[in-house]
């Protein structure tokens, strides 16, 4: 598999995981869902939503890429066995997911020994989406898909 076909299948499968997160979000959303503190000190909401979309995040990693490392806002690192290394935060902008505002969404990155790779912006309430890509923006109805490979080293990626 070339680089350039790989980012297009790791691409596509972050679009996948950010369905998965929002499919597991959405029935949460205005419901009045519970809410935890889990911090210490101050406040750092979490909901059952968050919890939901990133069991559902790593179990498709887990399906999919087995040796590759998850580090997940909500349930920590798990450590994979190649350079490969997925970053998410379910809900980014949890207290206005809490407060029924529209004004969160879910974030996914992949780094490759720690140099980044791809992110997904995805907000899906309501459904929003944009697509930057080798730092020249690719705009879609609803979610933003970045490829760094001009920071890897590869830039004959485009657009799907």
């Amino acid at each position: 598999m070339t680089h350039s076909t790989e980012i297009t299948s790791l691409l596509a499968f972050a679009d996948t995981l950010a369905d998965a997160a929002g499919a597991a979000i959405l029935p949460h959303f205005r419901t009045g869902v519970a809410v935890a503190n889990k911090a210490a000190s101050g406040f750092d909401p979490v909901t059952l939503a968050d919890q939901a979309a990133e069991r559902a995040i790593r179990a498709l990693i887990t399906a999919h890429y087995p040796e590759h490392g998850v580090l997940g806002e909500e349930f920590g690192e798990t450590a994979g066995t190649s350079g490969y290394r997925w970053v998410i935060d379910p809900i980014d902008g949890t207290r206005a997911f809490i407060a029924g505002l529209p004004l969160w969404g879910t974030l996914i990155a992949l780094t490759n020994d720690g140099v980044p790779v791809l992110g997904v912006m995805d907000q899906p309430y309501p459904a929003s989406y944009l697509m930057p890509m080798t730092m020249k923006p690719f705009i879609t109805p609803r979610r933003a898909l970045l490829a760094g490979l001009a920071l890897a080293g590869c830039a004959e990626a485009r657009a799907p």
